[in-house]
């Protein structure tokens, strides 16, 4: 994959990553108050601040490999709504298999892990999000053996969506590799 559709795919999960800070920030009425009041350009300035990267890459005069200014925009779209429905998918998962009482605490669990997920050189993040959502059932009062089984079957599934992702076509083209060897070999 060419670098401009990796950084691309960068900036659209900051975006998402953005978006989800700037809504719990305006959703707590004390902080939502202030930024009413003080930082509206500033705080649409630190929205676009991703995206000003991905327009000077898309406006620039060369083209990346065979890539056109709009399949780009589409790669940037593309990851933009892959980041925004798998946030989604989660806050559904965690809302439908556990007992919470609100839509909105799901979305606040799986915003935990988003933000956990970007510290960068923070080994085990996942047990980080398991330990730390179920310090949060304790705060929330919501029964911690319902959220800690979602959270640990959200980060196991997650873990093996990772390797069949990465491992299963690398092991077919093993395979793949080690039967035209063999073939080769014999012939």
């Amino acid at each position: 994959m060419p670098s401009r559709t990796l950084l691309l795919s960068g900036v659209a999960g900051f975006v998402v990553f953005l978006a989800v800070a700037l809504y719990l920030l305006l959703s707590s009425p004390a902080i939502s108050g202030i930024i009413a009041q003080n930082m509206k350009l500033a705080t649409i300035l630190v929205i676009l601040l991703p995206v000003i990267p991905a327009l000077f890459f898309l406006n620039s005069g060369r083209k990346e490999g065979s890539f056109s200014k709009q399949q780009l925009a589409g790669v940037f779209f593309i990851h933009l709504f892959r980041s925004a429905s798998a946030l989604t998918l989660d806050m559904l998962i965690i809302f439908c298999a556990s007992s919470l009482y609100s839509f909105y605490l799901s979305f606040e669990i799986v915003a935990l892990r988003l933000f956990i997920t970007r510290i960068p050189f923070l080994p085990s993040k996942d047990l980080v999000f398991v330990w730390l959502g179920i310090s949060a059932a304790k705060v929330l009062n919501v029964p911690q053996a319902g959220l800690a089984t979602v959270l640990m079957i959200m980060t196991s599934l997650q873990q093996i969506l990772d390797y069949l992702l990465i491992g299963l076509p690398w092991l077919v083209e093993y395979i793949w590799q080690t039967r035209l060897g063999k073939k080769k070999n014999e012939g």
